[in-house]
């Protein structure tokens, strides 16, 4: 009898460990359940934030990647009317130096000559962007390129428009490269004379146009449009880089601004959007 009873007290024992060990598999089971369920749904919120970022990135892109194409047919039509411009001056001007003595021959001759030099540097300012945007620009240096090409518009207007600042400004500009070593920047010009920009546009009265002092009268020699492009992008028909005459001039404007005095630039609205950006001014008419 007592070896039945400790036989059946054994194998209640056995019983009670099989269904715990039973249960205790279950509760895995079950929690590993869960945690395959919850690690799912996070992997699938991780992934969905991975494509939502990717979708806003390539739309950013894509805006930009737009923007940049936009501007880029802008700036080659420009391109091609300035160069048709220039070498149709280039050749009146050719055309009157060989013609007889005619009362307004010199006022027709400086005509041509201002034309074709204000052609050219407005054909810089466009083709610099052309150079930069082929290298497809992120956004922080597209800002920067089209913040340098209202720069370079603005100087353009200012010379074309026969501003007696603009001519002031680029005699001392030229004076400053001729006299000083290295850095023309406003900062270097004013301490090496010892006078703000403004009082140094003050102290002269010319009678010659920006254009002279800016750019050189070889300019005047070209009839082919590669040979003005080689020119223009070598630089070496400027005397003066555009890129620094149009940060000084630049300078200038935003000072007197600040100071409420007579500026260079129309405006000194600076654009930060790219959408914004595309609205370019329009080359002048009158160059």
């Amino acid at each position: 009898m007592l070896e039945e009873w400790k036989m059946k007290r054994k194998a209640k024992k056995e019983e009670k460990k099989a269904a715990k060990k039973e249960s205790m598999a279950t509760t895995m089971e079950s929690t590993n359940n869960l945690i395959s369920g919850t690690n799912e749904r996070s992997n699938k919120a991780t992934q969905r934030l991975y494509e939502e970022a990717w979708f806003a990135e390539y739309l950013e892109k894509n805006q930009l990647n737009t923007a940049i194409s936009d501007a880029r047919k802008t700036l080659f039509i420009q391109r091609d009317k300035l160069l048709e411009r220039m070498i149709r001056y280039n050749k009146n001007y050719s055309a009157i130096l060989k013609k007889e003595n005619y009362p307004n021959k010199q006022r027709d001759i400086d005509k041509y000559i201002r034309g074709s030099k204000n052609a050219a540097y407005a054909l810089s300012v466009v083709c610099n962007a052309i150079r930069r945007l082929d290298d497809l620009p992120d956004e922080q240096e597209w800002c920067k390129i089209m913040k340098d090409l209202t720069k370079g518009y603005k100087t353009v207007n200012a010379i074309s428009t026969g501003s007696s600042k603009m001519t002031k400004l680029a005699f001392w500009i030229q004076k400053a490269k001729m006299e000083m070593k290295g850095d023309i920047s406003a900062s270097a010009m004013e301490k090496y004379y010892g006078k703000p920009i403004d009082e140094l546009l003050q102290s002269e009265n010319l009678n010659d146009v920006a254009s002279n002092f800016l750019v050189e009268d070889d300019v005047l020699d070209y009839s082919d449009q590669d040979k003005i492009l080689d020119a223009i992008n070598g630089g070496s028909v400027f005397k003066i880089s555009p890129e620094t005459v149009a940060d000084v001039a630049d300078y200038q404007s935003r000072q007197a601004q600040r100071s409420g005095g007579e500026t260079i630039f129309n405006n000194t609205e600076e654009y930060t959007n790219p959408t914004e950006m595309n609205n370019f001014d329009s080359i002048p008419s009158n160059l």
